[in-house]
């Protein structure tokens, strides 16, 4: 029982200072950049330069990135002078999102001078949006933890009232009982017990008792001749 309390009041820390969860964590690299230049596809000169800007160009996709969790490409074509001279989508499917991937290259432009006299890169850019953010009520939060208490508490209570009313019966369960009819008998004037023996006369606390009939034990004190109701049927 304490240990679902201590649980729950966790849970109440751990909310109270925040109004959302965090969001999914985030890939280290949101842009792969595909240079389909046959000539220097594979050439390992160019790789620096490429990562610089691809650096340049993530830095402006992060301010404009809408997080929507969906993917575009776009092309475009990078000149000697590092100035991007043409740019086309290559998917309709999210015109908003690849008009966010186009400004970002843009306003990541210039990139430096192409190394190697290289006229032109050309270049295919995967642009990843970051996953929404998911946002909870604090206030939602709180209640529910209250309610799963309540809840909690509610069972923890039951339970123990079974617990005792099972350990009240055991307890019981040694004890003579007498069915209801028979009580009903013996309080209406019912049969008494038919087996019966003779008491001899004797002195009792300086008093002289005459004989008389007494029922003989049964366990049952409902069929005696002396219970509340019944006939003696010697005394008539």
């Amino acid at each position: 029982m304490k240990t679902i309390f201590a649980f729950l009041f966790a849970c109440l820390l751990i909310f109270q200072p925040f109004g959302c969860l965090p969001s999914n964590p985030l890939d280290s690299k949101d842009i792969d950049l595909d240079i389909s230049n046959p000539q220097i596809e594979h050439k390992e000169f160019i790789k620096p330069y490429v990562v610089k800007l691809r650096k340049k160009i993530e830095a402006q996709w992060d301010a404009y990135d809408p997080r929507v969790g969906k993917t575009v490409k776009i092309f475009f074509l990078v000149a000697r002078t590092g100035e991007v001279t043409a740019i086309q989508n290559l998917n309709n499917d999210e015109p908003q999102l690849q008009g966010l991937a186009a400004y970002a290259i843009v306003n990541a432009a210039p990139f430096g001078v192409i190394p190697d006299h290289i006229n032109a890169l050309q270049i295919t850019g995967t642009f990843r949006s970051k996953q929404p953010p998911i946002i909870i009520d604090k206030q939602a939060v709180k209640n529910a933890v209250i309610e799963a208490a309540i809840v909690a508490g509610f069972a923890a209570l039951t339970g123990f009232a079974i617990y005792a009313l099972v350990k009240t019966s055991n307890n019981n369960s040694n004890r003579n009982y007498y069915p209801a009819s028979a009580y009903q008998q013996a309080t209406l004037g019912g049969p008494v017990n038919p087996n019966y023996h003779q008491v001899r006369g004797h002195r009792w606390k300086n008093q002289w008792i005459d004989p008389y009939n007494q029922t003989d034990a049964d366990g049952n004190p409902l069929n005696n001749y002396s219970t509340s109701g019944n006939v003696n049927p010697w005394h008539r």
